[in-house]
């Protein structure tokens, strides 16, 4: 039976763009106005898959 694999509980900002479905740019952008909260591991920004879904689901419905 194959097993299923749930997404990472962190992701770098290309994971993160690619998770979320927005441009690297769009993640660094949200960054430095502080719409994403960064964590991290050493040098290494590390966005927590929760604070990509929570600022995903608060982006505008309308243009």
């Amino acid at each position: 039976m194959p097993q299923v694999q749930s997404p990472p509980y962190a992701f770098d900002v290309p994971g993160a763009a690619h998770y979320t479905g927005s441009s690297e740019w769009e993640i660094r952008d949200a960054l430095r106005r502080g719409d994403l909260t960064p964590s991290y591991r050493g040098t290494k920004v590390k966005i927590k898959r929760t604070e990509l879904e929570h600022w995903v689901d608060n982006l505008p419905n309308e243009r």
